[in-house]
């Protein structure tokens, strides 16, 4: 996108926008210990996180991603406290360029 700001902040948005429901989904597939969804939605998440450069995001999901598909509950207990606050930094983040 080069240096097209107004591009950039579409994109953000778009991205924080997209990601509110797949955060629901993985909160809920968390407390409910759903290894196979926690998979696949921290999967989502973690591709979408990449691409707008949120690495803290995507590295716990990457962690996420991995303890689903090993069924590791309790490093999931562990990283779930982690995505609320996380996925709240990049959206704070994102809301004050919009």
């Amino acid at each position: 996108m080069g240096e097209d700001i107004k591009q950039c902040k579409q994109l953000l948005v778009k991205f924080r926008d997209s990601s509110i429901p797949i955060v629901s989904e993985l909160t809920a597939a968390l407390e409910e210990v759903r290894f196979d969804e926690i998979t696949i939605q921290a999967h989502k998440l973690k591709s979408s996180a990449k691409t707008v450069g949120a690495e803290g995001l995507a590295d716990l999901c990457i962690n996420m991603e991995q303890a689903g598909k090993d069924r590791t509950e309790d490093k999931l207990r562990t990283l779930g406290p982690k995505l609320t606050d996380e996925f709240d930094r990049v959206k704070h983040y994102i809301d004050q360029l919009a």
